[in-house]
């Protein structure tokens, strides 16, 4: 399939054409914007459409690079048919109605992709608005309105034709030049265009809105080419705050959702990551200017105390750090300021006349882009209402653009922060250093491009973590003959979705066989008749043999919280405390697990204090599987804050995962605290998790105690959930 018959066409045909509907519409926006090629209306009804000749049938245009379809869905794929005998080589299908409507539409598009395939029409959508772009320059979209983009050289591909077009509308200068809505993604996906653009040595960044991906592999692969290319894909996941309908089965399910997977899977492959769409477009701007920091802080410099704090708050929340002014620039500085200034960045020139200011500015930016450990100055300003007095160049701020402008050509980066959005596009200017708009947006688009180009420069130095695990860490599971097969039949009940508990013994030998730090303990199977004298006779000679203090759990498959549920007792010391908590645990367990016949109690060592974690894994059937590391304990889903990465994972990416998470944070106040032993079991359970992703749902390890001074992190309560023998969990 030809993608550049669909972005770059000789001749498109409007299939369904006329002066009302969307039709029409297509039609206007190809003449609005100026398109050169030959357009030809297709509609038997009439014989002109504004003026645009009009046939009966496509095969009757004869040789047509790219069709829009605006007929109803039911005669769609008839169409597309008529298209590939008409040597049609791309199609954009228009109507909705299709697969997100119902099964009759799920069919329907699956004719769609049918007529695609046996004909080799690259198809994009269907329920798509259409194609956009500026340097053909080609409005090939529903919208009568063409409102052209800059020749950036950024493009924008995505799954919802209204977050697209709110791009769009927005006629940013610096905006993107391509505009891509895939639709349905029938035949034609996101990683197609990806991929295609990723080879366009015009194209400079790619932006992109997913909502789901359609095809993994090919998506993966698209992003490591544009990644092996240098070129960045900025994305913008919609839909993040609806919880997969997937079955949760343990903490995990509730903590992981489908969205946080795809996010997972987005950061795994390097995709810069938008909070939402101003950020989108203050960063796709960023990365088109071409600006640099070369590894090297940031500055930035405002007239207002207020506004400078403001930055500095905003910075800290962004997880940008700013630059530490050295000691020759802060004499500079102090000198020009005539304050008694001590280093504070954001820089505060103050306020006074505006001649003064202006004065002031330029020397203070004179002395940032001269210093070697600075890469990128932002000056920050409120480009006025009136725009006419901004142009004419006749206030601080406008003077101020062209100070930072002029302090550019040292080589150093500069850029104009306008705090608020909108307001620099409106003039429709473009300057010789980026404009961003936005105080929040413009700092979470700074930050991204120093991290993007941290990224790239580990990658060139060849000190990135390769994604598979290295020979020491491979698979256990051939070479010590672990049996997923008969591990599937281990389980102490299976619900209707084909997912059980993997019983305690089988658990403790995984956790064993990995060298995952389980706390030493004994498991004790209790008769029907509990009370009776040979269980309680059993209990304690299995206490006896763990030793006192120690924890009794009572197992019941249907809760995850134990202590909620009255089946565990801390801190036994004696046989006596240890037969009254049995009894009273087996008083609960009726009332509490009725249908269970199953009596499992487990005795352990008491573990010292510590800092509790969770590490949890889903298993999800496209992406693989997931490890989430947070704060556990009986409040994890309260606190419901975990940090996310797709296994595998070395030991490297491990400590980053950690160092990213709630954990991370609390470690930093706990010196003492076994980090290494926490981090190493932690690359033991992606391990295991790796090795048993045809068979594990998921897993929570929670709590992990983490315990100070050298002495371990133990894995206390550890739940995994199998699929039953034979259901695969993942590709």
């Amino acid at each position: 399939m030809d993608l550049d018959r669909l972005l770059s066409p000789a001749q498109v045909g409007v299939v369904g054409a006329s002066e009302h509907g969307p039709g029409g519409s297509v039609l206007q926006s190809l003449r609005s914007s100026g398109y050169g090629g030959e357009i030809i209306a297709v509609n038997p009804k009439y014989s002109d459409v504004f003026g645009v000749k009009c046939v009966a049938s496509v095969e009757e245009a004869g040789p047509i690079d790219c069709v829009f379809v605006t007929v109803g869905p039911r005669k769609a794929p008839g169409v597309l048919t008529e298209c590939g005998r008409a040597g049609v080589g791309a199609a954009v299908v228009f109507a909705g109605g299709f697969g997100e409507s119902s099964s009759a539409g799920r069919q329907l598009e699956a004719d769609v992709a049918a007529a695609a395939q046996q004909w080799g029409i690259a198809v994009l959508g269907p329920n798509t608005m259409g194609v956009v772009n500026a340097a053909v320059p080609m409005g090939l979209w529903i919208g009568a309105d063409y409102i052209p983009g800059g020749l950036s050289g950024a493009v924008l591909v995505g799954q919802s034709g209204g977050m697209i077009d709110a791009v769009r509308t927005l006629g940013k200068p610096t905006g993107p030049q391509l505009y891509v809505d895939t639709g349905n993604e029938a035949v034609l996906n996101t990683a197609h265009f990806v991929d295609h653009l990723a080879d366009d040595p015009a194209v400079v960044v790619i932006g992109v809105i997913v909502e789901a991906v359609t095809d993994v592999d090919s998506m993966s692969r698209a992003l490591k080419k544009a990644q092996s290319l240098g070129k960045p894909v900025v994305g913008l996941q919609i839909g993040r705050s609806e919880r997969g309908s997937a079955a949760i089965f343990g903490h995990t399910g509730a903590l992981v959702s489908d969205a946080d997977t795809l996010q997972a899977y987005l950061a795994r492959h390097g995709v810069i990551q938008v909070r939402e769409i101003d950020e989108l477009v203050e960063t796709l701007s960023l990365f088109v200017s071409g600006v640099e920091t070369r590894g090297l802080g940031v500055a930035l410099v405002g007239t207002s105390g207020g506004k400078t704090a403001h930055f500095a708050d905003l910075c800290e929340q962004a997880g940008l750090e700013l630059a530490t002014i050295g000691d020759e620039a802060r004499r500079e500085l102090a000198a020009i300021l005539d304050t008694d200034y001590t280093g504070a960045n954001p820089i505060d020139v103050g306020l006074g006349p505006a001649g003064v200011m202006l004065a002031k500015t330029r020397r203070v930016l004179e002395v940032l882009v001269a210093d070697d450990s600075i890469g990128l100055v932002g000056v920050c300003g409120d480009i006025p209402v009136d725009g006419a007095r901004f142009v004419g160049s006749t206030d601080y701020v406008g003077q101020a653009l062209k100070a930072a402008e002029d302090a550019a050509e040292s080589g150093t980066a500069v850029v104009f922060i306008d705090t608020r959005a909108g307001r620099a596009s409106s003039l429709g200017r473009t300057w010789r250093i980026p404009v961003l708009e936005g105080a929040g947006e413009s700092v979470h688009a700074i930050r991204h491009l120093v991290e993007f180009e941290d990224a790239r420069r580990v990658r060139l130095a060849g000190r990135a973590q390769p994604v598979e695990r290295s020979s020491s860490e491979l698979s256990l599971a051939a070479g010590s003959g672990l049996d997923l097969q008969g591990l599937t039949q281990q389980t102490w009940s299976e619900g209707s979705d084909g997912v059980g508990l993997l019983k305690s013994e089988a658990v403790s030998d995984l956790l064993c066989r990995y060298g995952i730090d389980e706390v030493p303990g004994a498991t004790v199977h209790l008769p029907d008749d509990s009370k009776g004298s040979d269980g309680l006779d059993r209990v304690l000679a299995a206490a006896d043999e763990v030793g006192y203090p120690l924890v009794a759990k009572l197992h019941c498959p249907v809760h995850v919280h134990k202590s909620r549920a009255g089946l565990l007792a801390l801190d036994l010391r004696s046989p006596q405390e240890l037969t009254e908590a049995v009894q009273q645990m087996l008083g609960a367990h009726s009332s509490v697990c009725p249908d269970s016949h199953t009596r499992v109690l487990h005795l352990q060592s008491m573990v010292g204090q510590g800092l509790e974690v969770i590490a949890g894994v889903k298993v999800d059937p496209q992406f693989g599987p997931v490890l989430a590391v947070g704060i556990g304990g009986v409040a994890v889903e309260a606190l419901q804050q975990v940090s996310k990465a797709l296994l595998p994972l070395s030991a490297d990416q491990i400590a980053v995962l950690v160092d990213s998470s709630p954990v991370g944070q609390v470690l930093e106040t706990m010196p003492s605290a076994d980090r290494q032993a926490l981090q190493r079991n932690l690359l033991s359970i992606g391990n295991l998790t790796w090795d048993l992703r045809y068979v594990l749902a998921e897993a929570d390890f929670n709590p992990i105690t983490v315990l100070a001074d050298g002495r371990g992190a133990w894995c206390v309560d550890v739940r995994m959930f199998v699929a039953s023998a034979g259901g695969a969990r993942c590709r």
